[in-house]
């Protein structure tokens, strides 16, 4: 097998290879994203249909202040869950821009490799077609370093986002069973 043949056989592998890890990472960031429609969907049930459950188990019955104070966990819970779904589209954007920029660049290495055979004879020349090659694998290249700090940013923020929905929705999952107790010994008391 010639040089040049080999190259494009380890470049088409690489490609192969990204594919299948992007299909993972939308795997990854679709179930971000449905976990946080869930945490909504918990949030606005609760926030809906706790409030006999909350008066029956304090013997008490709340509301205004003391009823807005019962749910507003589950509000922060919804808002902070809804806005991580919406942080996730925009990363899934630009990880869909990422990835095409990419693709594109490995597709028009496969191009230039395929044609300019005459590269492959002259050591010089391939080292250097070579050394593009691993700057797209590295994401070395000017558009490619910028996507990629750009998605991996954004996903330290989405994980960010993500923790703290997780913190809000344990917190308030505490507060449906303790709050009230704790709210009725303030209103008595």
């Amino acid at each position: 097998m010639d040089i040049q043949q080999n190259h494009l056989e380890r470049v088409k592998e690489f490609r192969e290879t990204v594919e299948i890890c992007r299909s993972s990472v939308s795997d990854i960031m679709s179930s971000a994203r449905r976990r946080m429609v869930w945490f909504t969907a918990i949030a606005g049930y609760i926030v809906l249909n706790a409030r006999p459950v909350w008066d029956s188990i304090a013997c008490y019955n709340f509301k205004g202040i003391w009823l807005a104070t019962l749910i507003a966990p589950w509000i922060v819970t919804a808002i902070l869950a809804i806005w991580t779904h919406l942080q996730i589209d925009i990363t899934i954007k630009m990880d869909n821009i990422a990835y095409a920029r990419k693709l594109g660049a490995l597709n028009n290495h496969i191009w230039r490799a395929s044609v300019l055979s005459e590269e492959f004879k002259n050591e010089e020349q391939f080292t250097k077609l070579y050394e593009e090659f691993l700057d797209i694998i590295n994401d070395a290249e000017k558009d490619l370093e910028k996507d990629k700090k750009a998605v991996e940013n954004a996903a330290k923020n989405n994980k960010c986002l993500e923790r703290w929905t997780c913190f809000f929705l344990f917190f308030s999952f505490f507060w449906l069973l303790s709050g009230p107790f704790l709210i009725k010994l303030l209103a008595i008391g």
